[in-house]
Protein backbone atom coordinates (compact mmCIF):
# COMPACT_ATOMS: atom_id res chain seq x y z
CA UNK A 1 0.00 0.00 0.00
CA UNK A 2 0.97 3.79 -1.03
CA UNK A 3 0.59 6.49 1.91
CA UNK A 4 -1.06 7.82 -0.89
CA UNK A 5 -3.77 5.75 -1.02
CA UNK A 6 -5.10 7.39 2.02
CA UNK A 7 -5.63 10.86 0.33
CA UNK A 8 -8.53 9.49 -1.52
CA UNK A 9 -10.20 7.19 1.65
CA UNK A 10 -13.03 8.05 4.04
CA UNK A 11 -13.36 6.63 7.50
CA UNK A 12 -15.91 3.82 7.00
CA UNK A 13 -16.84 4.40 10.38
CA UNK A 14 -17.86 7.87 10.27
CA UNK A 15 -17.09 9.50 7.15
CA UNK A 16 -14.26 11.64 8.08
CA UNK A 17 -11.29 12.55 6.11
CA UNK A 18 -7.57 12.49 7.57
CA UNK A 19 -6.55 9.03 7.76
CA UNK A 20 -3.58 8.88 9.47
CA UNK A 21 -0.26 6.07 9.28
CA UNK A 22 0.95 4.81 12.06
CA UNK A 23 3.27 2.33 13.84
CA UNK A 24 4.36 1.53 9.39
CA UNK A 25 7.02 -0.70 8.07
CA UNK A 26 8.01 0.36 4.89
CA UNK A 27 9.66 -1.76 1.80
CA UNK A 28 10.78 -0.54 -1.47
CA UNK A 29 9.67 -3.04 -3.85
CA UNK A 30 10.59 -3.35 -7.81
CA UNK A 31 7.40 -2.73 -10.17
CA UNK A 32 9.54 -2.37 -13.95
CA UNK A 33 12.21 -0.07 -14.02
CA UNK A 34 10.71 2.02 -10.73
CA UNK A 35 11.38 1.29 -7.17
CA UNK A 36 8.08 2.21 -4.60
CA UNK A 37 8.03 2.94 -1.28
CA UNK A 38 4.87 0.71 0.14
CA UNK A 39 3.71 -0.17 3.50
CA UNK A 40 3.94 -3.55 4.38
CA UNK A 41 2.73 -3.42 8.07
CA UNK A 42 1.02 -0.51 10.10
CA UNK A 43 -2.12 0.73 11.52
CA UNK A 44 -4.33 2.78 9.87
CA UNK A 45 -6.15 5.56 12.36
CA UNK A 46 -9.32 7.83 11.92
CA UNK A 47 -8.62 11.29 13.84
CA UNK A 48 -12.11 11.91 14.39
CA UNK A 49 -13.67 8.16 15.58
CA UNK A 50 -10.53 6.96 16.52
CA UNK A 51 -10.67 3.57 14.56
CA UNK A 52 -8.08 1.61 13.82
CA UNK A 53 -7.76 -1.12 10.73
CA UNK A 54 -4.24 -3.06 10.11
CA UNK A 55 -1.88 -3.03 7.48
CA UNK A 56 -0.85 -6.87 6.33
CA UNK A 57 1.49 -7.71 3.99
CA UNK A 58 0.58 -4.94 1.81
CA UNK A 59 -3.16 -4.69 2.26
CA UNK A 60 -5.24 -2.57 4.02
CA UNK A 61 -8.09 -4.14 5.88
CA UNK A 62 -11.78 -3.14 6.89
CA UNK A 63 -12.29 -6.80 7.30
CA UNK A 64 -13.34 -6.26 10.47
CA UNK A 65 -16.35 -4.15 9.74
CA UNK A 66 -17.90 -6.48 7.63
CA UNK A 67 -21.62 -8.30 8.22
CA UNK A 68 -20.87 -12.26 9.51
CA UNK A 69 -22.43 -13.05 6.43
CA UNK A 70 -20.22 -11.35 4.20
CA UNK A 71 -16.73 -12.08 5.93
CA UNK A 72 -18.08 -15.85 5.70
CA UNK A 73 -18.04 -15.51 2.06
CA UNK A 74 -14.97 -13.81 1.65
CA UNK A 75 -13.77 -16.99 3.83
CA UNK A 76 -15.05 -19.75 1.30
CA UNK A 77 -13.90 -17.67 -1.50
CA UNK A 78 -10.29 -17.57 0.15
CA UNK A 79 -10.44 -21.24 0.78
CA UNK A 80 -11.15 -22.12 -2.21
CA UNK A 81 -8.45 -20.37 -3.99
CA UNK A 82 -6.11 -21.06 -1.95
CA UNK A 83 -6.63 -24.76 -2.79
CA UNK A 84 -6.58 -23.92 -6.32
CA UNK A 85 -3.14 -22.20 -6.20
CA UNK A 86 -2.01 -24.92 -4.05
CA UNK A 87 -2.99 -27.21 -6.88
CA UNK A 88 -0.94 -25.41 -9.31
CA UNK A 89 -3.60 -24.03 -10.86
CA UNK A 90 -3.11 -19.84 -11.17
CA UNK A 91 -5.85 -18.76 -13.34
CA UNK A 92 -7.80 -17.56 -10.69
CA UNK A 93 -4.59 -14.98 -10.14
CA UNK A 94 -3.76 -14.08 -13.81
CA UNK A 95 -5.95 -14.01 -17.23
CA UNK A 96 -2.37 -14.99 -18.93
CA UNK A 97 -2.47 -18.05 -16.97
CA UNK A 98 -4.84 -21.23 -18.19
CA UNK A 99 -7.94 -22.29 -16.00
CA UNK A 100 -7.81 -25.67 -14.48
CA UNK A 101 -11.69 -25.74 -15.32
CA UNK A 102 -11.93 -29.69 -14.68
CA UNK A 103 -9.40 -29.71 -11.24
CA UNK A 104 -13.07 -30.74 -9.24
CA UNK A 105 -13.00 -33.69 -11.80
CA UNK A 106 -9.19 -34.75 -10.77
CA UNK A 107 -8.15 -33.25 -13.52
CA UNK A 108 -5.19 -30.93 -13.09
CA UNK A 109 -4.49 -30.79 -16.93
CA UNK A 110 -5.30 -27.04 -18.26
CA UNK A 111 -6.46 -26.21 -21.44
CA UNK A 112 -3.56 -24.34 -23.17
CA UNK A 113 -4.23 -20.58 -23.75
CA UNK A 114 -4.06 -19.58 -27.24
CA UNK A 115 -2.92 -16.31 -27.62
CA UNK A 116 -1.47 -13.94 -24.66
CA UNK A 117 -3.97 -14.47 -22.76
CA UNK A 118 -8.14 -14.92 -22.85
CA UNK A 119 -9.64 -11.86 -21.83
CA UNK A 120 -13.16 -12.50 -22.92
CA UNK A 121 -15.44 -9.69 -22.12
CA UNK A 122 -12.59 -7.89 -20.53
CA UNK A 123 -11.36 -6.28 -23.76
CA UNK A 124 -14.90 -5.56 -24.44
CA UNK A 125 -15.37 -3.65 -21.79
CA UNK A 126 -11.91 -2.16 -21.56
CA UNK A 127 -12.32 -0.96 -25.38
CA UNK A 128 -15.71 0.67 -25.34
CA UNK A 129 -15.66 4.44 -25.91
CA UNK A 130 -16.47 5.34 -22.61
CA UNK A 131 -14.60 3.15 -20.27
CA UNK A 132 -11.60 4.13 -22.27
CA UNK A 133 -12.12 7.69 -20.58
CA UNK A 134 -10.36 6.70 -17.92
CA UNK A 135 -7.28 6.77 -15.43
CA UNK A 136 -8.36 5.66 -12.02
CA UNK A 137 -10.21 2.66 -12.15
CA UNK A 138 -12.00 0.72 -9.11
CA UNK A 139 -12.24 -2.96 -9.64
CA UNK A 140 -15.32 -4.52 -7.04
CA UNK A 141 -15.32 -7.66 -5.69
CA UNK A 142 -11.50 -8.31 -7.40
CA UNK A 143 -11.57 -12.16 -5.57
CA UNK A 144 -7.84 -13.06 -6.08
CA UNK A 145 -7.38 -10.50 -8.81
CA UNK A 146 -7.21 -12.05 -11.97
CA UNK A 147 -9.30 -8.91 -14.01
CA UNK A 148 -7.51 -6.41 -11.87
CA UNK A 149 -4.24 -7.43 -12.61
CA UNK A 150 -5.28 -7.68 -16.41
CA UNK A 151 -6.96 -3.83 -16.02
CA UNK A 152 -3.23 -2.56 -14.05
CA UNK A 153 -1.05 -4.26 -17.02
CA UNK A 154 -3.27 -2.29 -19.58
CA UNK A 155 -1.60 0.91 -17.80
CA UNK A 156 -4.27 1.81 -15.32
CA UNK A 157 -4.43 3.06 -11.59
CA UNK A 158 -6.38 0.27 -10.12
CA UNK A 159 -7.79 -0.04 -6.37
CA UNK A 160 -9.15 -3.28 -6.08
CA UNK A 161 -11.51 -4.74 -3.68
CA UNK A 162 -13.37 -7.73 -2.06
CA UNK A 163 -14.16 -9.01 1.00
CA UNK A 164 -11.61 -11.86 1.50
CA UNK A 165 -8.76 -10.29 3.07
CA UNK A 166 -7.21 -13.82 2.31
CA UNK A 167 -7.69 -13.75 -1.74
CA UNK A 168 -6.80 -9.66 -1.36
CA UNK A 169 -3.18 -11.11 0.23
CA UNK A 170 -2.67 -13.82 -3.01
CA UNK A 171 -2.83 -11.42 -5.57
CA UNK A 172 -1.21 -8.66 -3.97
CA UNK A 173 1.76 -11.39 -3.82
CA UNK A 174 1.11 -12.31 -7.23
CA UNK A 175 1.37 -8.78 -8.53
CA UNK A 176 4.46 -8.17 -6.89
CA UNK A 177 5.71 -11.11 -8.10
CA UNK A 178 5.22 -10.33 -11.71
CA UNK A 179 6.58 -6.32 -11.06
CA UNK A 180 2.89 -5.16 -11.61
CA UNK A 181 1.58 -2.41 -9.05
CA UNK A 182 -2.16 -2.06 -8.03
CA UNK A 183 -3.59 -1.57 -4.63
CA UNK A 184 -5.64 -4.21 -2.95
CA UNK A 185 -8.23 -3.59 0.21
CA UNK A 186 -9.83 -5.85 1.71
CA UNK A 187 -13.31 -4.55 2.43
CA UNK A 188 -17.20 -4.76 1.09
CA UNK A 189 -19.39 -2.25 0.17
CA UNK A 190 -20.67 -0.33 3.21
CA UNK A 191 -17.61 -1.09 4.78
CA UNK A 192 -15.53 1.41 2.83
CA UNK A 193 -15.66 4.56 1.69
CA UNK A 194 -13.81 6.51 -0.87
CA UNK A 195 -14.29 10.65 -1.86
CA UNK A 196 -16.26 12.10 -4.03
CA UNK A 197 -15.71 11.84 -7.70
CA UNK A 198 -12.78 9.59 -6.94
CA UNK A 199 -12.63 7.09 -9.95
CA UNK A 200 -13.17 7.18 -13.80
CA UNK A 201 -14.58 3.63 -14.16
CA UNK A 202 -15.80 1.29 -11.83
CA UNK A 203 -15.27 -2.47 -13.45
CA UNK A 204 -17.47 -5.54 -11.59
CA UNK A 205 -16.88 -8.71 -12.79
CA UNK A 206 -19.29 -11.59 -11.17
CA UNK A 207 -19.25 -9.76 -8.03
CA UNK A 208 -22.55 -7.69 -8.07
CA UNK A 209 -24.68 -10.57 -7.83
CA UNK A 210 -23.49 -11.38 -4.28
CA UNK A 211 -24.36 -8.11 -3.29
CA UNK A 212 -27.65 -8.63 -1.16
CA UNK A 213 -28.27 -4.82 -0.90
CA UNK A 214 -27.77 -3.74 -4.35
CA UNK A 215 -29.08 -0.52 -3.99
CA UNK A 216 -27.24 1.19 -1.80
CA UNK A 217 -24.33 -0.20 -2.89
CA UNK A 218 -25.19 1.03 -6.86
CA UNK A 219 -25.60 4.82 -5.03
CA UNK A 220 -22.14 4.67 -3.34
CA UNK A 221 -20.13 3.61 -6.85
CA UNK A 222 -22.40 6.72 -8.37
CA UNK A 223 -20.73 8.87 -5.37
CA UNK A 224 -17.81 7.41 -5.95
CA UNK A 225 -17.50 7.92 -9.88
CA UNK A 226 -16.42 11.48 -11.55
CA UNK A 227 -19.43 12.81 -13.78
CA UNK A 228 -19.16 11.06 -17.30
CA UNK A 229 -18.16 7.98 -15.48
CA UNK A 230 -19.39 5.10 -16.43
CA UNK A 231 -19.94 1.54 -14.74
CA UNK A 232 -18.77 -1.74 -16.43
CA UNK A 233 -20.04 -5.05 -15.19
CA UNK A 234 -20.56 -8.81 -16.37
CA UNK A 235 -22.78 -10.05 -14.26
CA UNK A 236 -24.74 -13.11 -13.59
CA UNK A 237 -28.45 -12.14 -13.29
CA UNK A 238 -30.65 -15.06 -13.22
CA UNK A 239 -30.10 -19.03 -13.67
CA UNK A 240 -31.54 -21.11 -16.97
CA UNK A 241 -33.11 -24.09 -15.44
CA UNK A 242 -33.17 -25.90 -19.00
CA UNK A 243 -29.64 -24.67 -19.02
CA UNK A 244 -28.19 -25.86 -15.47
CA UNK A 245 -30.24 -29.25 -16.74
CA UNK A 246 -28.89 -29.82 -19.82
CA UNK A 247 -24.97 -28.74 -17.91
CA UNK A 248 -25.88 -31.78 -15.53
CA UNK A 249 -26.00 -34.32 -18.78
CA UNK A 250 -23.03 -33.02 -19.97
CA UNK A 251 -21.01 -33.46 -17.11
CA UNK A 252 -22.31 -36.94 -16.40
CA UNK A 253 -21.37 -37.64 -20.41
CA UNK A 254 -18.07 -36.36 -19.81
CA UNK A 255 -17.49 -37.76 -15.98
CA UNK A 256 -18.50 -41.63 -17.36
CA UNK A 257 -17.14 -41.03 -21.29
CA UNK A 258 -14.27 -38.83 -21.39
CA UNK A 259 -12.31 -38.30 -18.14
CA UNK A 260 -11.07 -41.63 -16.76
CA UNK A 261 -8.35 -41.57 -19.08
CA UNK A 262 -7.00 -37.50 -17.69
CA UNK A 263 -7.60 -38.06 -14.19
CA UNK A 264 -4.67 -38.14 -11.95
CA UNK A 265 -4.30 -39.91 -8.36
CA UNK A 266 -2.68 -36.66 -7.43
CA UNK A 267 -5.98 -34.57 -7.86
CA UNK A 268 -8.08 -37.37 -7.70
CA UNK A 269 -7.46 -37.65 -4.01
CA UNK A 270 -7.27 -33.92 -3.58
CA UNK A 271 -10.99 -32.09 -3.35
CA UNK A 272 -11.60 -28.75 -3.29
CA UNK A 273 -13.33 -27.27 0.24
CA UNK A 274 -16.60 -28.26 1.15
CA UNK A 275 -18.96 -25.35 1.29
CA UNK A 276 -21.20 -23.14 -0.20
CA UNK A 277 -21.16 -18.95 -1.01
CA UNK A 278 -23.65 -18.02 1.19
CA UNK A 279 -24.48 -14.63 -1.09
CA UNK A 280 -24.88 -16.12 -4.37
CA UNK A 281 -27.30 -14.91 -6.24
CA UNK A 282 -28.36 -12.15 -3.19
CA UNK A 283 -28.42 -9.40 -5.51
CA UNK A 284 -29.82 -10.92 -9.01
CA UNK A 285 -33.24 -10.26 -8.80
CA UNK A 286 -33.28 -6.34 -8.19
CA UNK A 287 -29.98 -5.83 -10.29
CA UNK A 288 -31.00 -4.73 -13.85
CA UNK A 289 -33.90 -2.62 -12.34
CA UNK A 290 -31.67 -0.88 -10.03
CA UNK A 291 -28.87 -0.21 -12.88
CA UNK A 292 -31.56 1.36 -15.01
CA UNK A 293 -32.66 3.81 -11.56
CA UNK A 294 -29.15 4.66 -10.96
CA UNK A 295 -26.98 5.21 -14.15
CA UNK A 296 -28.09 5.97 -17.82
CA UNK A 297 -27.59 2.67 -19.50
CA UNK A 298 -25.54 3.42 -22.94
CA UNK A 299 -24.86 -0.74 -23.73
CA UNK A 300 -26.13 -4.05 -22.92
CA UNK A 301 -26.16 -7.35 -24.37
CA UNK A 302 -27.06 -10.88 -22.64
CA UNK A 303 -25.68 -14.26 -22.80
CA UNK A 304 -25.75 -17.68 -21.88
CA UNK A 305 -23.04 -19.26 -19.99
CA UNK A 306 -23.97 -22.78 -19.38
CA UNK A 307 -22.05 -23.92 -22.50
CA UNK A 308 -18.82 -22.02 -22.32
CA UNK A 309 -17.00 -25.01 -20.47
CA UNK A 310 -18.06 -27.26 -23.37
CA UNK A 311 -14.49 -25.96 -25.05
CA UNK A 312 -12.65 -27.39 -22.23
CA UNK A 313 -14.43 -30.76 -22.35
CA UNK A 314 -13.84 -31.19 -26.10
CA UNK A 315 -10.04 -30.62 -25.39
CA UNK A 316 -10.04 -33.87 -23.53
CA UNK A 317 -12.53 -35.54 -26.06
CA UNK A 318 -10.68 -34.71 -29.38
CA UNK A 319 -7.42 -36.20 -27.52
CA UNK A 320 -6.16 -32.79 -26.79
CA UNK A 321 -6.64 -31.16 -30.25
CA UNK A 322 -6.50 -26.95 -30.18
CA UNK A 323 -8.02 -27.05 -33.55
CA UNK A 324 -11.07 -29.11 -32.88
CA UNK A 325 -11.12 -27.55 -29.39
CA UNK A 326 -11.44 -24.29 -31.32
CA UNK A 327 -13.89 -25.38 -33.89
CA UNK A 328 -15.93 -26.66 -30.85
CA UNK A 329 -15.86 -23.08 -29.19
CA UNK A 330 -17.13 -21.50 -32.66
CA UNK A 331 -19.60 -23.61 -32.42
CA UNK A 332 -20.83 -23.21 -29.28
CA UNK A 333 -20.77 -19.33 -29.93
CA UNK A 334 -23.30 -20.24 -32.93
CA UNK A 335 -25.24 -22.10 -30.44
CA UNK A 336 -25.74 -19.29 -27.61
CA UNK A 337 -26.29 -16.66 -30.55
CA UNK A 338 -29.08 -18.45 -31.43
CA UNK A 339 -30.71 -19.34 -27.61
CA UNK A 340 -30.36 -15.72 -27.38
CA UNK A 341 -32.60 -15.32 -29.74
CA UNK A 342 -34.89 -18.43 -29.55
CA UNK A 343 -35.33 -17.98 -25.50
CA UNK A 344 -34.11 -14.59 -24.09
CA UNK A 345 -36.16 -14.81 -20.94
CA UNK A 346 -33.18 -17.46 -19.59
CA UNK A 347 -30.02 -15.66 -20.35
CA UNK A 348 -27.38 -15.93 -17.46
CA UNK A 349 -25.06 -12.70 -17.84
CA UNK A 350 -25.48 -9.64 -19.10
CA UNK A 351 -23.18 -7.06 -20.18
CA UNK A 352 -23.24 -3.19 -19.49
CA UNK A 353 -22.32 -0.12 -19.54
CA UNK A 354 -23.95 2.58 -17.68
CA UNK A 355 -22.72 6.40 -17.26
CA UNK A 356 -23.08 8.74 -14.56
CA UNK A 357 -24.66 11.98 -15.92
CA UNK A 358 -25.41 14.84 -13.94
CA UNK A 359 -28.99 14.23 -14.27
CA UNK A 360 -30.58 10.58 -12.66
CA UNK A 361 -32.43 8.71 -15.33
CA UNK A 362 -35.90 9.13 -15.56
CA UNK A 363 -37.43 5.91 -14.91
CA UNK A 364 -40.99 4.77 -13.06
CA UNK A 365 -39.57 2.54 -9.69
CA UNK A 366 -41.73 -0.05 -10.97
CA UNK A 367 -41.56 -0.05 -14.94
CA UNK A 368 -40.10 -2.71 -17.35
CA UNK A 369 -36.80 -1.78 -18.17
CA UNK A 370 -36.04 -0.42 -21.40
CA UNK A 371 -32.43 -1.53 -21.82
CA UNK A 372 -32.57 -4.60 -23.50
CA UNK A 373 -33.36 -2.10 -26.69
CA UNK A 374 -30.14 -3.88 -28.94
CA UNK A 375 -31.42 -7.49 -28.22
CA UNK A 376 -35.28 -7.94 -29.71
CA UNK A 377 -36.96 -5.39 -27.85
CA UNK A 378 -38.48 -6.23 -24.80
CA UNK A 379 -42.15 -6.55 -26.40
CA UNK A 380 -42.50 -9.98 -25.95
CA UNK A 381 -44.72 -12.65 -24.34
CA UNK A 382 -42.08 -12.98 -21.23
CA UNK A 383 -38.64 -10.83 -19.81
CA UNK A 384 -35.61 -11.05 -18.03
CA UNK A 385 -37.10 -8.67 -15.54
CA UNK A 386 -40.53 -9.94 -15.04
CA UNK A 387 -38.83 -13.29 -14.58
CA UNK A 388 -36.52 -12.01 -12.05
CA UNK A 389 -38.59 -10.48 -10.49
CA UNK A 390 -41.31 -13.36 -10.34
CA UNK A 391 -44.01 -10.77 -11.78
CA UNK A 392 -45.48 -13.71 -14.15
CA UNK A 393 -45.43 -12.85 -17.57
CA UNK A 394 -45.15 -9.90 -19.38
CA UNK A 395 -48.50 -9.59 -20.71
CA UNK A 396 -49.94 -8.02 -17.34
CA UNK A 397 -47.03 -5.98 -17.87
CA UNK A 398 -47.37 -4.70 -21.46
CA UNK A 399 -49.91 -1.63 -20.84
CA UNK A 400 -47.27 -0.05 -18.30
CA UNK A 401 -44.41 -0.80 -21.06
CA UNK A 402 -46.26 0.94 -23.73
CA UNK A 403 -47.00 3.84 -21.86
CA UNK A 404 -43.44 4.24 -20.64
CA UNK A 405 -42.52 4.15 -24.05
CA UNK A 406 -44.78 6.32 -25.50
CA UNK A 407 -44.37 8.80 -22.20
CA UNK A 408 -40.37 9.19 -22.31
CA UNK A 409 -39.35 8.20 -26.15
CA UNK A 410 -42.81 9.23 -28.01
CA UNK A 411 -44.62 7.58 -30.60
CA UNK A 412 -42.49 6.84 -33.21
CA UNK A 413 -40.76 4.34 -30.38
CA UNK A 414 -43.84 3.12 -29.68
CA UNK A 415 -44.72 2.33 -32.77
CA UNK A 416 -41.41 0.67 -33.69
CA UNK A 417 -41.31 -1.47 -30.61
CA UNK A 418 -44.52 -3.07 -31.29
CA UNK A 419 -43.11 -3.36 -35.24
CA UNK A 420 -39.98 -5.21 -33.88
CA UNK A 421 -42.66 -7.43 -31.26
CA UNK A 422 -44.51 -8.71 -34.48
CA UNK A 423 -41.57 -9.90 -36.53
CA UNK A 424 -40.44 -11.60 -33.19
CA UNK A 425 -44.12 -13.52 -32.69
CA UNK A 426 -43.60 -13.88 -36.77
CA UNK A 427 -40.43 -15.26 -36.16
CA UNK A 428 -41.68 -17.70 -32.83
CA UNK A 429 -44.56 -18.68 -35.29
Amino acid sequence: MKPSLLDILLCPCCGAEGLTLSKAQFQQLAYGDEEVEEVYSGMVTCSVCQNAFPVEEYVLSFANLLPDDVRADGEYWGELFRWHVSQGDLGYLDLQRPLAGLLRFGVSEAVPVQGDNHPGTHEMLLSHPLSRQRQRVFDLGCGSGRTSLYLARHGLDVVAVDPSLECVKMGKSYAVQQGVFLEYIAGASGAISFKPETFDTVFAFHSLHHVPKIEPCLAEIRTWLRLGGCLAIDEHIQDSAHGSAFQRVLTKWFAEEVLPPYMTASAANTLPPAGVSRNEGAGQANMLAALERTFHIEHIAFRYVFLDSFGDLYYFRSGRSLEATSVARDVVNILCQALNECFPEEVEYVILIGQKKADMPRVPQQSMTSVRRDLLHLFRPRSVFALCQGKGTAWYWLPCKAAHIFWYQGPAALLGEVRSYCRWILKRS
